[in-house]
């Protein structure tokens, strides 16, 4: 091992340890730091951008509420490998035990479509902008910044003045409570 990679695995231990006290710096410090190269395995996994980017957030949320457990000393590597796999094997079973809308997601991204295929389409999409319209105001308009415009999460926290851990929160809870609704909607 160089100086080099001492010197990082000292500032990621460190970072570590300043997020297992609440710090938000350093919990945008190991986002950026692990965030990039967990993303890519979750596509990977997921082969989806969309999936990829929801997984991540939920991971890097449960390490924002478990900060006091983490051990600076252990591979926090394979602490989020092993939450991001759960997190994939909970999505799966989830298609594999509601599946109609999400079986019927890959047909979205078809070049081709029938006629029938289209009219279920809009149905859907009726429905979950019906759903997103449910949601408490602040949560609604955060998850329209993020999800429908596209923003980034620091983006929306610089614009609405919270922090990146809130703007998650958010998005997950409002994740939930759409997959919820239109499980419940399709069945």
């Amino acid at each position: 091992m160089t100086i080099v990679q001492k010197d990082i695995q000292l500032n990621v231990a460190e970072a570590l340890l300043r997020l297992s006290y609440g710090d938000e710096v350093s919990f945008a410090a190991v986002y950026n730091n692990f965030a990039p190269e967990l993303y890519l395995k979750l596509i990977k996994i997921l082969k989806s951008d969309f999936l990829a980017e929801d997984i991540l957030q939920d991971v890097f949320l449960i390490v924002w509420n478990n900060r006091e457990k983490i051990d600076p000393c252990k591979c926090f590597q394979a602490y989020l490998s092993t939450i991001a796999v759960n997190k994939c094997y909970d999505h799966l079973r989830r298609i594999a035990s509601t599946g109609r809308l999400y079986a019927k997601l890959p047909l979205a991204e078809n070049q081709y479509q029938g006629n029938d295929q289209i009219l279920i389409s809009k149905e859907e999409s009726a429905v979950l902008y019906q759903t997103i319209e449910l949601l408490p105001p602040k949560r609604k308009l955060i998850f329209k910044l993020c999800k429908v415009d596209g923003k980034t999460y620091e983006e929306v926290s610089d614009q609405l003045g919270i922090s990146v851990s809130t703007i998650s929160d958010h998005i997950v809870k409002a994740n939930t409570f759409i997959r919820s609704r239109l499980h419940h909607s399709l069945i």
